[in-house]
């Protein structure tokens, strides 16, 4: 009889425990497991909502971020340091599910975070991933029946250059699990600051050229007056943030080698201490 009792409660606990990790993982995962699931770097591998939330009905899930002034519905092209912009995130799923989820975090060329996030809609929460070295992300706020998440971000301030949006989202069935439903595999959008807003748009700066902006033969030329007299420090990165090539010095003497990146979007970085700037390229 004992026994009994005793497997009873340890049934109950056992049976508790799943059901609050269920309930709170519907509030978001860096909300629940302190870790991020928009493919960012520095995030656990293969760790996405699509990798988890599979065999539903409401396949491909996609998601459209839109980042506009205060008030317009007309996309930026490019962010103003300091500035305060809305940010809308909308799940695009299949059939008709019976809840949406989503995380969201930006950051910059060197994989840090890059400006700051208020003001949450009611179905969004902000929340600080420690798996992820304590970064910020945007997620859902319990599973609700809306597919449209609104937060407002504040642009980094002068010199922090191009700006990575990290995304990922899924559509549920509402039963509690991961089955049954369907994530996507991430996305990402990126946005530079406004000309003449900061150091990576000053003056000094103005006949740089990198070359050729598709690359075909794998290799890439920079040149400008700036290189030869400053002799900046460069990174080559590719589209996902990951650090490919870091010199010191560059005078743009030779060309760098791109042949071992992955096809798709690079930056280039250059410092010299007080500017910074970024270009893009891209490798066929």
């Amino acid at each position: 009889m004992k026994q009994t009792s005793n497997f009873s409660v340890v049934t109950l606990c056992l049976l508790a425990s799943i059901g609050f990790f269920m309930i709170s993982s519907s509030g978001g995962r860096a909300g629940a497991t302190n870790s991020g699931n928009t493919g960012a770097p520095g995030e656990p591998s293969g760790q996405k909502c699509g990798s988890c939330h599979i065999g539903g009905g409401f396949s491909p899930i996609s998601e459209s971020l839109l980042i506009t002034n205060p008030g317009s519905s007309d996309p930026i092209d490019a962010y103003v340091p300091g500035q305060t912009y809305e940010v809308t995130l909308t799940v695009n799923a299949s059939g008709s599910p019976a809840g949406y989820g989503f995380q969201l975090t930006s950051l910059d060329v060197s994989n840090t975070e890059a400006g700051s996030w208020s003001s949450p809609a009611t179905n969004v929460q902000i929340e600080t991933a420690s798996l992820v070295g304590g970064r910020t992300y945007v997620e859902h706020k319990g599973v609700g029946s809306s597919n449209v998440f609104r937060v407002n971000w504040t642009a980094p301030a002068a010199g922090a250059g191009l700006v990575s949006f990290y995304h990922a989202a899924n559509g549920v069935n509402g039963n509690g699990a991961t089955s049954g439903d369907n994530g996507s595999l991430g996305a990402v959008t990126t946005l530079n600051a406004a000309p003449g807003t900061g150091l990576a748009d000053a003056g000094l700066w103005d006949d740089l050229e990198v070359f050729p902006s598709l690359v075909l033969n794998g290799m890439l030329s920079l040149r400008g007056s700036m290189l030869l007299e400053r002799r900046p420090s460069l990174e080559l990165y590719d589209g996902f943030g990951r650090l490919l090539l870091a010199r010191a010095s560059f005078d743009g003497s030779e060309a760098i080698s791109v042949a071992d990146m992955p096809v798709g979007m690079g930056f280039v970085v250059l410092r010299d201490g007080q500017q910074t700037l970024v270009r893009r390229f891209v490798k066929l």
